[in-house]
C-alpha cells in the first residue's frame, strides 16, 4: 500500500512537471534512422526517443504536434547575482557545469546547441515554461 502511494505521488508529480514544459516536435534525422534500422519498431522508436535522445515518447501526438519524439524547449539561464556568488569569482567551465547540472537541474550544452536553437549561444539552459 504504502509503495502505491508513493508511486502515485510520484507519478502526479511527473505530470504537473511535464505539463509545466514546452514541448516541440523533434525530427528523425539520418543518424537516428540509421541508429534505429530498417524495420524499426514503435518500440524501437520509443527506447530512441527516450533512452538515447532523452526525451518525450507519445503515441497521441497532442503533445508537440504531428510526431511522437517530443523534446523540451531550453532557453537561456543567465547567471543571477546569486548564481555568481555561489560559485565565486574563480570558477571554471567545470564549476559552472556542476552548477548547472547539479545545483539548477538544468541541461549543460557548452554553447553546443544544434538541438536547442532557442538556447542560442548560452551554455546553461533550461525549460521554457
Amino acid at each position: 500500500m504504502m509503495r502505491l502511494v508513493l508511486l502515485s505521488v510520484i507519478s502526479v508529480f511527473l505530470l504537473v512537471d511535464y505539463a509545466k514544459a514546452e514541448l516541440i516536435c523533434y525530427r528523425w534525422t539520418e543518424e537516428d534512422i540509421k541508429t534505429m534500422g530498417p524495420s524499426r519498431t514503435i518500440e524501437t522508436e520509443r527506447n530512441h526517443c527516450e533512452g538515447v535522445l532523452g526525451h518525450t515518447y507519445t503515441e497521441t501526438f497532442v503533445e508537440c504536434g504531428e510526431c511522437s519524439c517530443c523534446q523540451q524547449v531550453l532557453v537561456c539561464h543567465d547567471w543571477t547575482e546569486e548564481d555568481d556568488k555561489a560559485m565565486g569569482s574563480s570558477r571554471s567551465n567545470e564549476d559552472e557545469k556542476k552548477y548547472c547540472e547539479s545545483v539548477l537541474g538544468y541541461t549543460w550544452t557548452q554553447g553546443d546547441n544544434a538541438k536547442y536553437p532557442e538556447c542560442g549561444l548560452c551554455y546553461c539552459c533550461k525549460p521554457k515554461s
